[in-house]
């Protein structure tokens, strides 16, 4: 049986996969049960956010109360709005590199 997986608007997430791995994103819209829309207002902008899988997400438990509120009653939401409040809550845009194996060639 599939795990369900469910964020919140206005969560802050890690991508754990893909060639963004280690990103910070801010959880923007969930598109269904497998995606979700993300920016983090300095790589990914609202103007056009990353879609990405649940599944190559983990969440940091932590939510963006002034910006979900924003996003959750259709006001207008800026990059610079984000990219302050990852700032003032002391969230990095990126995780620090995680020890991986070596691939062997």
């Amino acid at each position: 049986m599939k795990q369900k997986i469910d964020y919140s608007i206005g969560e802050i997430v890690t991508s754990i996969s893909g060639r963004d791995v280690n990103t910070n994103y801010i959880v923007i819209k969930n598109v269904d049960d497998d995606f979700v829309y993300v920016a983090n207002g300095k790589t990914k902008f609202l103007e056009k956010p990353k879609l990405k899988r649940k599944k190559h997400l983990k969440s940091k438990n932590q939510i963006l109360e002034v910006i979900k509120e924003k996003l959750v009653s259709n006001k207008k939401v800026y990059d610079e709005e984000i990219f302050s409040a990852f700032r003032k809550n002391n969230i990095d845009f990126f995780e620090k590199e995680i020890e991986c194996q070596k691939k062997m060639w």
